[in-house]
């Protein structure tokens, strides 16, 4: 409920979550001038939206959690 602003796309519903995840963080990187992420290191998702966010040349910081 605190949370101001949600974009939604229902055009990926139809998606695997795995899929449509990937979709969207590409979305909120094209957005952006830095990236700051926690995640695991097994957490592939998030270690591609990273590298992808760098293949850019974005701002990219990485904390890991494990």
């Amino acid at each position: 409920m605190k949370v101001k602003t949600v974009i939604e796309k229902p055009h990926n519903d139809h998606l695997p979550l795995i899929e449509a995840s990937r979709l969207c963080n590409m979305d909120i990187i094209s957005h952006v001038q830095q990236v700051i992420c926690f995640a695991f290191h097994d957490s592939r998702l998030l270690m591609e939206t990273c590298q992808e966010a760098k293949n850019l040349r974005k701002i990219v910081t990485l904390f890991y959690l494990d």
